[in-house]
């Protein structure tokens, strides 16, 4: 339901929100903050060095005591460690250690409903070009012309960076199919384009620059404009 731990960076970010975060009225969050939200669980910060001090404490006297205990026992292999950590240390340890709660009710919430490998991940928000193309650490990804739909163009996108080593890309709610293409590349005459109206492409530098000498049958060469002025000189 909650976890209580101290200021480090991976909790709390100095950073200013981004507009995204301000538009939903929430504040800058790490990637650890923004998991513990969509799991619901709430973030209690230690505000003294005291309550920090006594979960260190317990977290050196863990370190201390497992590392001789191993050293007594002489193990030298994970196998070996992880066995003796499961049926000596830990009973040991909750044995000397432990203290009963004051409620002995199992407050731990089920993972139904939740997609640990959606949440647990880095994740970071990308733009969608209008070539339906999108960068991410370096690199530039075609989106499938199977997915493209209504929206999709300039909409905003979450990169997943899944543990396993995957790459995923989410947009309202639905993963879209994807490649990685070289920056030479160029996008398949099939990929739908964005359609302009007749008449309101403006014309290139290169129209601009030439020069356009009227045809012998213009209208503007058989007209002929009288720049001569009234006679004046007689006043009346």
């Amino acid at each position: 339901m909650a976890i209580y731990a101290d200021k480090a960076s991976h909790f709390m970010t100095t950073r200013r929100a981004d507009l995204e975060e301000c538009l939903r009225g929430r504040e800058a969050e790490t990637q650890i903050a923004r998991a513990l939200r969509e799991l619901g669980i709430r973030y209690i910060a230690a505000h003294s060095p005291q309550a920090k001090g006594r979960v260190e404490r317990s977290f050196g006297t863990a370190q201390d005591r497992l590392v001789k205990g191993m050293r007594l026992e002489g193990i030298s292999r994970v196998e070996e460690g992880n066995r003796y950590l499961v049926e000596k240390f830990l009973p040991l340890w909750n044995r000397r250690f432990t203290v009963k709660p004051a409620s002995e009710a199992n407050v731990h919430r089920p993972l139904l409903g939740y997609d640990l490998n959606a949440i647990l991940n880095v994740q970071t928000t990308r733009t969608v070009a209008n070539d339906y193309t999108l960068r991410h650490e370096g690199k530039l990804y075609q989106i499938d012309p199977r997915e493209i739909t209504v929206g999709l163009r300039g909409s905003k996108v979450v990169m997943e960076e899944r543990l396993e080593g995957a790459l995923k890309i989410r947009w309202r709610g639905r993963y879209l199919r994807y490649r990685a293409i070289e920056r030479k590349e160029v996008m398949r005459e099939s990929m739908p384009r964005a359609a302009t109206p007749v008449g309101l492409r403006p014309p290139s530098v290169a129209a601009l620059a030439e020069p356009r000498i009227p045809a012998p049958d213009h209208p503007w060469r058989r007209t002929f404009l009288s720049c001569r002025k009234a006679d004046i000189s007689t006043l009346r």
